[in-house]
């Protein structure tokens, strides 16, 4: 079906497979779930929001297939599963399935946090400006948190490792193609790392955070910062 405007969250790895998801060092493994599932959720919170304006597309590892919660699964949103270790996935449904019927694109990693309605709301007007538009949602560890684009370019993603997409990598490449490049540098952050909790405890404590996490949201995370107190002094 055809949809101006898409907006796609990836999930690089499972996430509600407890038996399959990857460790969050130095977390446990039912803590690891945790914050894997609470990123996506909070994600999900503000795409509730958005869903009424934009075609909404959840790309989960296929071992999650029947593990998605009731929330997710009526949310109205599309669902695709596929393996996560094969290098094309997601790409290789989505240019299939929605980048043809879409003129609007954006891609957004479970994995990240920061992203506001009117980041997003401006994002897709970016995507408008211009003939061949790329929009980098850059973090604050230096790596790529979102991406958005009006013409999908597979030699633009591949070869990638997008769980661990460096930011200046990708902006060069992206300069060898035809696109007006636009820079969303504002404070998103990638959770991969221990450094990366740190840092979004740090972001959580700031009363603008609720603009992005609510407060049911910020009892989850809270849960893992009392739990890991000692890692964030």
């Amino acid at each position: 079906m055809k949809s101006k405007y898409c907006i796609y969250l990836l999930t690089l790895h499972p996430i509600f497979n407890i038996e399959k998801i990857p460790l969050f060092e130095p977390f446990d493994l039912d803590n690891s779930h945790l914050l894997y599932t609470s990123l996506l959720l909070n994600h999900h919170e503000l795409l509730k929001k958005a869903a009424g304006n934009y075609k909404i597309v959840y790309c989960f590892d296929e071992s999650d297939k029947d593990l998605i919660p009731s929330e997710l699964c009526g949310s109205g949103a599309d669902l695709i599963f596929g393996n996560s270790n094969h290098p094309l996935f997601p790409f290789d449904i989505l240019n299939e399935r929605y980048f043809p019927h879409s003129e609007y694109n954006i891609i957004i990693l479970s994995s990240s946090i920061g992203y506001r309605l009117e980041d997003i709301e401006k994002a897709m007007c970016l995507l408008g400006m211009e003939d061949e538009v790329l929009i980098i949602g850059k973090s604050t560890d230096e790596t790529v948190a979102m991406i958005g684009f009006n013409k999908y370019n597979n030699n633009l993603f591949f070869p990638s490792d997008l769980k661990n997409l460096k930011y200046e990598k990708f902006l060069e490449r992206a300069c060898f193609f035809d696109n007006f490049i636009y820079v969303l540098n504002r404070s998103f952050l990638t959770i991969n790392s221990i450094k990366d909790f740190k840092d979004l405890y740090r972001e959580l404590s700031k009363k603008e955070s609720t603009a992005y996490c609510s407060q049911s949201m910020h009892e989850k995370f809270t849960h893992l910062f009392i739990e890991y107190k000692e890692i964030l002094k």
